[in-house]
């Protein structure tokens, strides 16, 4: 995988060919015929400034030369640069391959943070587990053990009375509660005031 864009640099280094020399050449005799030309714009407008017949062709000379003789508007031509079929071919896949890589790596990259996240969470939640079960056992060892109460044996009786009759307590469960008091009540109204 790290041999990948050793190989891609050397295959396009390799895409260079003679005619970028050519292109070279021609864009340095174009820029060595500027300044030529340059050059003698500068000269003639200096021999104005120093020899014009006139004020006011002195003064347009020396404005020109401080304005730099109207080098500037002149369009120049240029070469055009040589093309080199695989590198057009790189320049529209490449872009695409590289696209497609990153989203690989970002999806792969995604997955493995939401895997990672995940297990924190689990070894979160199985740390609190385990500290709840220890809690819980801790809290169980000290519990009393409940009393049997259907086993326990009834050793007496125990009457009570009160206004009303015999009340027993305890016992075999045996009481005869049929003759309860019966309370009236009378109705209470209210009226508002």
């Amino acid at each position: 995988m790290k041999l990948t864009p050793i190989a891609l640099i050397i295959t396009l280094s390799g895409c260079q060919s003679t005619g970028y020399q050519q292109y070279a050449d021609a864009m340095a005799r174009i820029a060595e015929s500027q300044a030529s030309v340059q050059r003698e714009q500068t000269a003639a407008m200096m021999r104005l400034a120093e020899f014009g017949g006139d004020q006011t062709t002195r003064t347009v000379a020396v404005l020109m030369l401080a304005l730099g003789g109207g080098a500037n508007n002149k369009a120049y031509p240029t070469v055009q640069p040589p093309q080199n079929e695989a590198l057009q071919w790189a320049q529209v896949i490449l872009p695409s391959i590289s696209t497609l890589a990153l989203g690989y790596w970002g999806y792969h990259l995604g997955k493995t943070q939401s895997n990672n996240a995940a297990d924190v969470s689990i070894a979160g939640y199985g740390a609190m587990n385990g500290i709840a079960q220890s809690g819980f056992n801790a809290v169980g060892q000290f519990k009393p053990t409940p009393i049997d109460w259907a086993n326990f044996p009834i050793t007496n009786r125990v009457d009570i009375n009160n206004r009303d009759g015999l009340v027993v307590v305890g016992g075999d469960g045996n009481q005869d509660n049929s003759n309860r008091p019966i309370a009236v009540v009378p109705p209470v109204v209210v009226t508002n005031p």
